[in-house]
């Protein structure tokens, strides 16, 4: 059960009377919706499985194999997945409650304005921790894949020549203070950050002297309506869960002449982590559809598995 105030939400569930928000129901109509065109069975046990949060792991595995039979049952499990997670979270505003997706279309005023700021260190070199023989000494173990090698072995060659490329790039992190998010590495090779957090001055002063002790540039929102007189960490940050929206339209006009790469760096303890992943990705889609050349990233995980195709 989640029963949380302003911005996204899990939905009510409509056959409580005390109006909770139930997230296994949610989480398996997401699941069935998912895979029921691909895998009638699979829905099913989906549908009839009660002990969900004990068990759901065999049928979620069940469902990657199913997707992994080919790229059409790959794309339209994603797919129709997504689909019903923008059917069922919603968003509340001043009481007012919306399905997220409806509320990213009323939601449009531009609430944040941007500070930048620049660092005056040298970048500092690369460094990737592993040679390009260790990397042939773990493909030929097996390891590693021996396509990993090779592609690792160009960016080690090659780094300073990739870096340079990505001096017109603008990085933006959503959760720019999570622990696996690359913020400091990104800051000292130079590059260019947008870093979004909740506002803790505490924490926003550790950003902004980053920024500073660094050869990169940084930019971070402020609310328009915000007392300039005060320190810039006090005043900036926005919660990607209550904020989405704005956050949206403001990223939209950030830096328009220039290449976005979006980073997805929030991570939180159980159902509060979903509803910030649809709202990281209720932020994504609308950049992905209305900024062309847009580029995502992830963070990566040791327990991720990504299925390769047979050659």
């Amino acid at each position: 059960m989640s029963n949380r105030g302003e911005g996204v939400n899990w939905p009510l569930d409509e056959s409580d009377e005390h109006g909770s928000r139930k997230t296994t129901g949610t989480v398996k109509k997401v699941w069935i919706s998912a895979v029921e065109n691909a895998s009638k069975s699979l829905a099913e046990k989906v549908a009839n499985e009660k002990k969900w949060r004990q068990n759901y792991h065999h049928i979620v595995n069940e469902i990657i194999c199913e997707q992994a039979k080919d790229k059409q049952n790959a794309l339209s499990i994603a797919e129709n997945g997504l689909k019903e997670v923008y059917n069922q979270f919603t968003f509340i505003r001043d009481g007012k409650e919306l399905l997220l997706k409806d509320a990213m279309e009323t939601y449009t005023e531009d609430l944040f304005e941007s500070v930048e700021f620049s660092g005056s260190s040298k970048p500092k070199s690369i460094d990737f921790g592993i040679t390009v023989a260790e990397l042939k000494d773990l493909a030929e173990k097996s390891e590693i894949e021996p396509d990993v090698a090779d592609s690792m072995k160009v960016v080690l060659e090659n780094s300073e020549s990739f870096i340079e490329t990505l001096k017109d790039t603008w990085f933006v992190l959503l959760g720019s203070t999570s622990e696996l998010c690359p913020l400091k590495k990104l800051l000292e090779l130079g590059l260019n950050v947008v870093a979004i957090s909740r506002p803790s001055p505490k924490r926003q002063a550790k950003v902004i002297q980053l920024a500073k002790e660094s050869s990169g540039k940084l930019i971070v929102p402020v609310r328009k309506v915000a007392d300039k007189s005060k320190e810039t960490s006090e005043i900036c940050g926005a919660d990607v869960t209550v904020d989405t929206p704005e956050l949206r339209t403001w990223l939209l006009s950030l830096k328009k002449d220039k290449r976005l790469v979006i980073g997805s760096y929030i991570y939180l303890d159980g159902a509060a982590h979903v509803l910030a992943s649809c709202a990281m990705d209720a932020i994504v889609k609308d950049l992905v559809d209305k900024r062309p050349g847009t580029a995502l990233a992830y963070l990566m995980s040791p327990s991720t598995v990504y299925p390769i195709p047979a050659a």
